[in-house]
């Protein structure tokens, strides 16, 4: 292929994707992927998305089985509150909040059904 306006060869891409079925091209990392976040808890619990601040309401899980699919880009981060309260639910043992990350090099297909994420059963209010 020749570089318009140039004397120089350029490369040639296939345009229609058949080169980049076995790897994820370009487009597929930058676009957007389809997150699910399920809730076992007994708690009614809300999604932040983590601005690195105090983060941004997205959504409401229904306690005991609770989902939501969000659309989402990879690196995206999200936190879990009860819902209405912003009061962290964490986990017992640790005291740890509950973090949900993207991965930067998550592979999935931009049209297909991207992570899950589960807050679990014991999931409770930092005491």
């Amino acid at each position: 292929c020749a570089n318009p306006g140039s004397d120089t060869e350029g490369t040639c891409a296939d345009v229609d994707g058949d080169d980049f079925d076995d790897k994820p091209s370009r487009r597929r990392m930058d676009g957007p992927i389809f997150a699910t976040f399920e809730n076992l808890s007994p708690y009614r619990a809300d999604i932040h998305f983590d601005d690195g601040r105090f983060g941004n309401f997205v959504s409401t899980l229904e306690a005991n089985g609770g989902e939501a699919r969000l659309t989402t880009y990879r690196g995206h981060s999200f936190f879990i509150t009860r819902h209405g309260v912003r009061e962290a639910l964490v986990d017992p043992a640790t005291d740890g909040q509950y973090f949900f990350r993207i991965p930067e090099d998550f592979e999935g297909k931009d049209d297909e059904e991207g992570p899950h994420f589960t807050l679990p059963a014991e999931a409770s209010p930092s005491k």
